[in-house]
């Protein structure tokens, strides 16, 4: 089926509609899109954390407690089974602890699991013949139930269903009853569940445990599924939790730790986790690159055939022949030039001083010209390092002019000493010119979008279209050699000028786009840089602070003080059931600071938010200069700040 999608496409939906921010329908769409700087958009908003993985369990788990106890429809989901296995184990402990469950019988589920009254557990198999609570419903892979007895042959239970908009309150079937065989052989504890499982449904709040081993596929379902508020908790797929102790060596079991933590938080009645330990969003990035989508067999053989002359194998066979012949005349020319001596200390390292040489020849220089100028006459009397003077005085001669460019491999081939290698680069040559302008080709017919937004829409005057196409022929080369994917931008940022072949090839791309965004400023000298900064600040000196980071703080302070706030409340109640006041009176005494530093944070989230969105309209309605006309119409605490002094 994917296969047909992809070969006779597809109608997708561009509007996402079950968000009640515009912003987060935005995002989600440009995270299915591949789009890394989507994540900004969540971090921003405090929606993304990032820790190890124990950190980022603890806290989801907790998030999922405050928002599940207080009746809201929310989902806790994980990219992988035994994750969610793990997280369910955490919140059926929180559940007892604080008195939720009832701690008396209970009936046995997969994997080791048992389950209290009162716990939800989720069915792993179609039962055809178990009713459902409503006629003619069976029991459903998936169905999330609630236990509320059980007894000697099964577990009376009632199906969750879902409100039809988000944000209404739950419903439970009339309850019926689950064979306890049933349970012990397709029953899981039903806290968190996989992105597979969650897919289609619509919730409240979905809250995600994601590790950047992730498919950017789930991160969309994980990112899609709350109306209100969608939250990821990050972390490093070294820490996931062990599959198996099978074949490893003994270590303290990581659940003895794990208690010791939480009877430190009941007693102290203060957070041991931090906020942020990492950041969230290079935990991320790599998720959102990477695209999953299963391929078939065909499309398989296709691609192979298809990648028989892939530019990323015949660019390096051009790479490796080239640099060989350039380093051997390179070298050669140090020998005709430079003293014996000086030679052989030359020679023993040479990667910096045959990139610097080979950058020259790739901008025209002569190279056996510039070796010969920077070696005659000049001694290396006193030289630490023979090679790092020449290469500096080679540096100094030619500086960093840009590469030449070529229109095609056959013109730029070197002659080599072989016949034999020379006839076979020759045909490697023509082999790049060919993918090359059917790359060209290709573009001209499917039209992607980094093609468009660098060259244009296809013209329709066939003199102007083959133009079209042998530009959208060399920046497609210059993407399949580099393996540069983005969607929308065509080449990417300038490679460093430690590899002058990637340099030398993105100046040929870049030198056919039609389309450069933002202001030109390749030929303005450092002074004039300089000056456009300094003009910049005094333009925009009037404008209010960026406080996105300081947005971004407040926003997680505000759901991490709700979280915490609920978490003492409840701890109070379990330490009055058992009897120690004093530790009940410390949670409560908790449970009210955190409630009133939640609502101090709302509303500094509320301020800076209202300044971020006048900074954001004063960049689209920029003044017409710095007099007090604009001064009258911003903030007043943009019209404190004084523009900077002019020296």
């Amino acid at each position: 089926m994917a296969m047909l999608v992809r070969k006779l496409g597809y109608a997708q939906l561009t509007e996402a509609v079950r968000f009640r921010n515009d912003w987060e329908g935005t995002a989600s769409l440009a995270v299915r899109a591949g789009e890394v700087a989507a994540l900004g958009a969540y971090d921003g908003r405090g929606r993304l954390h990032g820790g190890s993985y124990e950190e980022m369990a603890e806290q989801a788990c907790r998030a999922y407690l405050a928002e599940y106890l207080t009746g809201t429809d929310v989902v806790l989901t994980a990219f992988e089974h035994r994750e969610c296995l793990d997280l369910s184990r955490r919140i059926q402990g929180y559940l007892l602890d604080w008195g939720q469950l009832q701690a008396g019988e209970t009936t046995d589920l997969r994997e080791g699991a048992r389950a209290y009254v009162g716990d939800m557990i989720i069915g792993r198999h179609n039962g055809n013949q178990l009713g459902a609570g409503l006629p003619g419903r069976t029991l459903s892979s998936g169905d999330l139930l609630r236990v509320a007895a059980a007894g000697e042959t099964g577990l009376i239970v009632s199906r969750l269903i879902r409100p039809d908009k988000a944000g209404g309150d739950r419903t439970w079937s009339a309850p019926f009853t689950v064979t306890k065989s049933y349970a012990r052989a397709y029953c899981d504890l039903g806290y968190a569940q996989t992105w597979h499982t969650v897919e289609g449904q619509t919730v409240a709040v979905g809250i995600a445990v994601a590790n950047d081993r992730c498919t950017r596929e789930g991160l969309y379902v994980a990112l899609s599924r709350g109306a209100q508020r969608n939250e990821v908790y990050a972390y490093p797929a070294a820490q996931e939790p062990a599959q198996s102790a099978i074949g490893q060596p003994p270590v303290p079991d990581p659940e003895v730790a794990r208690q010791c933590r939480l009877q430190a938080d009941r007693e102290s009645a203060q957070p041991t986790a931090a906020l942020d330990e990492q950041d969230p969003i290079s935990i991320l990035a790599p998720v959102v690159r990477r695209d999953d989508a299963e391929v078939s067999a065909t499309e398989t053989r296709d691609q192979a055939l298809s990648d028989a002359d892939h530019l990323g194998a015949l660019h390096a066979i051009w790479m490796d022949q080239c640099r060989a012949e350039a380093y051997g005349r390179y070298a050669q020319a140090v020998r005709d030039h430079a003293e014996p001596a000086d030679t052989a200390e030359i020679l023993k390292d040479t990667d910096h001083l045959w990139r610097t040489i080979h950058a020259a020849e790739l901008a025209g220089f002569d190279c056996a010209h510039v070796i010969r100028a920077a070696i005659t006459g000049r001694p290396f009397t006193g030289a630490r390092s023979h090679s790092a003077v020449l290469d500096a005085r080679i540096r100094t001669m030619t500086g960093e002019p840009p590469p030449k460019t070529w229109d095609s491999w056959t013109a730029r081939l070197p002659r080599f000493a072989d016949p034999e290698l020379g006839q076979y680069m020759a045909e490697v040559a023509a082999a790049m010119d060919d993918r090359q302008r059917r790359i060209g080709q290709h573009a001209t017919q499917e039209r992607p979008l980094w093609a468009a937004q660098a060259l244009g829409q296809v013209p329709t005057d066939r003199h102007q279209r083959a133009g079209w196409e042998a530009r959208a022929g060399q920046l497609g080369a210059y993407r399949e050699m580099f393996g540069w994917d983005h969607p929308g931008e065509a080449i990417g940022p300038e490679p460093a000028a430690t590899f002058p072949e990637a340099r030398a090839e993105w100046h040929a791309a870049f030198a056919v786009m039609a389309r450069v965004e933002g202001i030109d400023v390749r030929g303005l000298s450092d002074g004039q840089l300089f000056a456009r900064r300094r003009a910049y600040e005094v333009e925009t000196w009037w404008a209010p602070k960026h406080v996105a980071e300081e947005l971004r703080a407040a926003r997680k302070q505000e759901q991490f003080s709700k979280v915490e706030a609920t978490r003492h409340a409840y701890e109070a109640a379990a330490a009055a059931r058992h009897g120690n006041s004093e530790l009940a009176a410390l949670h409560e005494k908790a449970a009210g600071s955190w409630a009133t530093v939640g609502q101090r944070a709302t509303l500094i989230g509320d301020t800076l938010a209202d300044a971020q969105d006048t900074r954001g309209h004063d960049r689209t309605h920029p003044p017409n200069g710095p007099g007090g006309r604009h001064r009258a119409q911003t903030p007043r605490h943009a019209q404190s700040r004084q523009p900077p002094a002019i020296r």
